[in-house]
């Protein structure tokens, strides 16, 4: 789910930063004005996230944080991940609390798990994974599991390997 930002939208913003850095716009155009399938391969720039400073780097923060209100996007919740600010913590929980994709729930989990720990991530991602019967979700799980499990305790990912079965260890 992505939508792209009106140029009002985006001047609210980028009218506070007198000269944007060259970083600074490959952020937007990586997650605010580029194609949206940079976002939807999950091809945008994460290095922007270190090499973002001062209010370049709290715009940039805001953007993500104030879109993902709008909308359920993927990349903004890998974002967040990254640069793991609390204020994320409210909109990631209502987004697992009312999304009706599991797929972008899990994202949501994933980020909030990063963050603060989130105990319901693993068994709900255990989950997911043994459900075998729902082909697009386990073929999207197979597919991106690394970014799943990436930061879990290595007994928790054993268990979501387990669960997940192929193509790690045949149908369980």
């Amino acid at each position: 789910m992505q939508r792209t930002m009106s140029s009002k939208e985006i001047a609210k913003y980028t009218d506070q930063i007198e000269n944007p850095s060259e970083i600074f716009k490959i952020f937007l155009h990586d997650y605010v004005t580029g194609n949206s399938w940079i976002r939807s391969r999950g091809d945008e720039d994460i290095s922007v996230w270190d090499k973002l400073k001062g209010n370049e780097l709290a715009i940039a923060k805001q953007i993500i944080l104030d879109e993902l209100k709008t909308v359920p996007d993927g990349s903004y919740m890998r974002a967040i991940s990254i640069f793991k600010d609390k204020r994320a913590i409210p909109i990631l929980t209502s987004l697992i609390d009312t999304l009706p994709y599991l797929d972008l729930k899990l994202l949501a989990a994933k980020s909030l798990y990063d963050i603060t720990g989130y105990k319901e991530y693993v068994p709900m991602l255990e989950a997911a994974c043994k459900n075998h019967d729902d082909d697009m979700l386990y073929n999207y799980l197979k597919y991106s599991i690394s970014q799943f499990t990436c930061g879990l305790k290595k007994r928790d990912k054993i268990k979501i390997m387990i669960a997940l079965g192929e193509p790690f260890l045949g149908k369980v």
